[in-house]
């Protein structure tokens, strides 16, 4: 056996108190891993929920790469690593294979970060699965940001099985957009959420609030882009004000100035996490159109910056709880998300 100060990428106690080696390189050739059955026959349909369906979920999710070539400041994958990698074709295919052989299952999500990110590889994809015997009929659903699609490979994804893209989008303000180095553009993001919709697959979109330096006026901004997107967008994700995880340059850079280093070892300063599915529909509601990480403030916002993520995080849950009512509910609605525009309209800042 080797001393364990020879052994990448682990944390242990010497004689002087924790030593930390240093990382382990990344695994380059993915194909080397082994698919994770093991974990996947312990798995129980009835504890793990869908969040947007709060149905059963099925265990087709699967990892087809890691990393991601994007260079976002406030994404955890600067602590798993930034070397964009992927799994060739057959290997993830032969994964499909055996997960419906054994489970049955016809629904695939791909949670990669940014699964269109590399085309020759997406374009292979589509075309192989479409030509596989043993998995016709599957449906299947992916990440990306929205620069990294082409809109002219959509129809190609939909004919393949695609359902549904998730879009990674954050903000409306330019500006924004180029201090977190999200790397895309309102009218990118707009044209590519349209050009999904007209393909035939359900749109979801992200979006997030709260960055340093952000105040009213970006906000105002995002408010009235989520509302250009909402004619074409399924799903906003919940809520969406900021954390700033351990690792990524939005900690490291204002840790500091805001007092929030390890913030995780204070339980006060721990975003709360509900079952909303255990919440009676008005509770759920209620507690949709709130983001209690607000009120942790992170970054030290100014009264009106959290009037504007209030509006913002409402207008998305009003969206979403339309979109899942009757037409005659949903015209109701209609009147409270009108009124919420109003206060919008008529506030600067």
């Amino acid at each position: 056996r080797g001393a364990l100060s020879e052994v990448a990428g682990i944390h242990w106690c010497g004689s002087d108190g924790i030593v930390s080696n240093p990382c382990r390189d990344p695994i380059e050739n993915l194909d080397d891993l082994p698919f994770p059955m093991e974990a996947l026959g312990c798995f129980d349909p009835k504890v793990y929920l869908d969040s947007g369906t709060g149905r059963a979920m099925s265990p087709g999710g699967m990892m087809t790469s890691r990393g991601c070539p994007a260079r976002c400041t406030f994404c955890a994958n600067y602590v798993t690593g930034r070397i964009y990698r992927w799994r060739s074709v057959p290997n993830v295919l032969a994964e499909m294979r055996r997960i419906r052989a054994e489970f049955g299952v016809s629904h695939f999500p791909f949670w990669d970060d940014a699964f269109t990110a590399r085309r020759s590889r997406l374009l292979e994809f589509c075309e192989a699965l479409s030509q596989d015997s043993d998995l016709r009929g599957v449906t299947w659903t992916c990440i990306t940001p929205a620069n990294m699609v082409r809109a002219a490979d959509l129809p190609t994804m939909r004919a393949a099985g695609c359902v549904a893209i998730n879009f990674g989008i954050e903000s409306g303000d330019y500006n924004v957009l180029r201090s977190i180095k999200k790397g895309q553009r309102p009218e990118q993001v707009q044209a590519a959420v349209e050009a999904a919709k007209a393909a035939g697959m359900t749109t979801i979109v992200n979006f997030m609030f709260g960055f340093p330096g952000e105040g009213p006026e970006e906000l105002r901004n995002t408010f009235e882009f989520m509302q250009n997107l909402a004619p074409y967008t399924d799903i906003f994700n919940n809520r969406g004000v900021l954390v700033p995880f351990p690792g990524t340059p939005v900690y490291e850079s204002h840790r500091e100035e805001f007092g929030f280093t390890d913030w995780w070892m204070r339980p006060e300063m721990v975003p709360d996490e509900v079952d909303v599915f255990s919440l009676s529909p008005i509770d759920a509601q209620e507690y949709l159109e709130k983001d209690s990480t607000l009120e942790l403030d992170f970054f030290g916002y100014e009264s009106n910056t959290k009037v504007w993520i209030e509006r913002c995080v409402r207008f998305k849950a009003l969206h979403n709880r339309r979109a899942m009512l009757a037409p005659s509910q949903a015209e109701a609605l209609e009147l409270t998300v009108k009124s919420l525009r109003r206060d919008a309209a008529a506030s600067v800042g």
